[in-house]
């Protein structure tokens, strides 16, 4: 369930009338389209804006290198940058923000518990 209620995403003068313009409404909330393949991300990009923190995220493709290990150093030294495409751009409000952390550290104490600790020990590895 979703309450609406007419708010601003400037702080309230606190001797301004109410912002509330119209009586609270709650409605049952659909999620379309939440089977659809999902977006691949490897990396994101976080700011701290005025009504919140903006969350950047995209994949970043990186280069294929071909031949043996020294022709593949050698590939990899003339790369000078890489692509970064963006999957979704969100302002998150600060309020949010922490309901996100809470869920997302849920999710890895679950992630924790299901994955043996070796496989983690080796997705760390290769990560940097």
């Amino acid at each position: 369930m979703l309450t609406l209620v007419p708010v601003t995403t400037h702080e309230p003068d606190p001797n301004a009338p109410s912002l509330i313009l119209a009586p609270v409404k709650n409605l049952p909330v659909t999620w379309a389209d939440v089977d659809t393949d999902p977006l691949p991300v490897n990396i994101f990009q976080m700011q701290l804006s005025t009504d919140g923190v903006i969350l950047v995220a995209g994949f970043a493709k990186p280069p294929l290198l071909f031949g043996t290990p020294e022709e593949q150093r050698e590939q990899a030294e003339n790369v000078t940058s890489i692509v970064v495409r963006p999957t979704v751009r969100l302002l998150i409000s600060l309020r949010n923000v922490q309901q996100l952390a809470g869920s997302l550290q849920k999710m890895s104490e679950a992630t924790n518990q299901r994955i043996p600790t070796a496989m983690l020990a080796d997705s760390k590895d290769s990560e940097g």
